[in-house]
């Protein structure tokens, strides 16, 4: 593959800021001892360091068009950012500080897109992604190592527009499922699809967000205190949508649902609360091509999340699953019953 000078490549233990910046400096240092005793290395020494030094300050004032792009769900937030950045931190952190600024300026779309690209990125050894680099519309390079610097090469001229393209295997194969689910997380208006298969209708609503979003988490004390926290702090239902089958029509509106929930444009509607402790299977319609899960989270306001269940000997009746306001406790389960049944 034909390879950028800009790319990042695997193995370089220092960015090429660092590289120019240690150059710089050690013609500095030789330049007293070059004037005296070699006169025609003084001069192509100086000449070097000049043209460095005007290259590495052309480099700390330029700002950069920098385009995250999700696909084969397409996504794009653009961000302008100083262009030293790139050459200095990794993709990873140029991820996070992107997810910073959108949820900072309230940008809701490209929030949510930032969002899934920086998750892809944490989950990428659980879930593989493709990562391409693209410079100045020049040929798209692979990215091999997210945590090294972006930009690995210093060019001749700033780079003025740069992209990074996240590929996900995974929403392609569930855009061709034939049963799928749509997750929305809010408030972070977080929007991912995943396909259905027999071991995801086995498993807990709780337990397959968890895993959605954080991966495999090995068995132990830590993922049980995450499902404990996670059935406490979110409140779940689901919705159906059965023309969302695995036709060409149905994989275009599967692709519009993902782009128009993430964009803040739609929000859920004839959902029905479901258990974070039963099976997806239990929990949904097994005859619908397309589940929406909703999950709303309410760690800020340390909402209660109850389920109440009616026993009478023989009979058991499972009240709907409530979300109890912050303050809601104490209160008499008579009190209970009237306020909020």
């Amino acid at each position: 593959l034909a390879h950028h000078p800009c790319a990042a490549r695997r193995g370089s233990n220092m960015g090429a800021m660092a590289k120019l910046k240690a150059r710089i400096a050690e013609l500095e240092r030789k330049a007293d001892a070059l004037s005296v005793l070699r006169p025609r290395e003084y001069l192509s020494s100086s000449l070097e360091f000049s043209n460095l030094v005007s290259r590495y300050n052309a480099l700390a004032e330029a700002k950069a068009h920098i385009k995250f792009e999700l696909a084969p769900i397409p996504g794009t937030a653009p961000l302008t950012m100083n262009l030293m950045m790139l050459f200095e931190v990794s993709l990873m952190r140029v991820a996070q500080t992107a997810c910073d600024f959108f949820r900072k300026h309230d940008d809701a779309e490209e929030a949510a897109v930032m969002g899934e690209f920086r998750s892809a990125l944490l989950t990428r050894e659980a879930e593989p992604v493709e990562i391409t680099l693209t410079v100045d519309g020049g040929a798209a390079t692979p990215v091999l190592d997210a945590e090294a610097a972006l930009l690995a090469e210093i060019p001749e001229r700033p780079p003025r527009e740069v992209t990074v393209r996240v590929t996900q295997p995974r929403v392609a194969e569930a855009l061709a499922a034939p049963r799928c689910c749509l997750v929305i997380v809010e408030p972070e208006t977080d929007c991912r699809l995943f396909p259905l298969d027999a071991r995801a209708l086995a498993t807990p609503v709780a337990e397959f967000l968890m895993t959605s979003f954080l991966g495999e988490v090995d068995a132990g004390d830590e993922r049980d205190t995450l499902l404990r926290e996670l059935r406490q702090t979110i409140v779940v239902s689901a919705a159906h949508e059965k023309n969302a089958d695995a036709t060409p029509a149905g994989r275009a509106l599967r692709t519009q649902l993902v782009t128009t929930f993430r964009s803040g444009k739609a929000k859920v509607t004839s959902s029905k609360l479901v258990r974070t402790d039963a099976t997806l299977a239990d929990a949904t319609d097994a005859a619908a091509p397309l589940v929406v899960l909703h999950a709303i989270s309410r760690v800020d306001s340390c909402a209660a999340h109850v389920t109440l269940t009616l026993r009478d000997h023989a009979m058991e009746a499972t009240l709907p699953d409530l979300l109890l306001p912050q303050g809601a406790f104490p209160i008499p389960f008579q009190d209970l019953l009237d306020v909020y049944i």
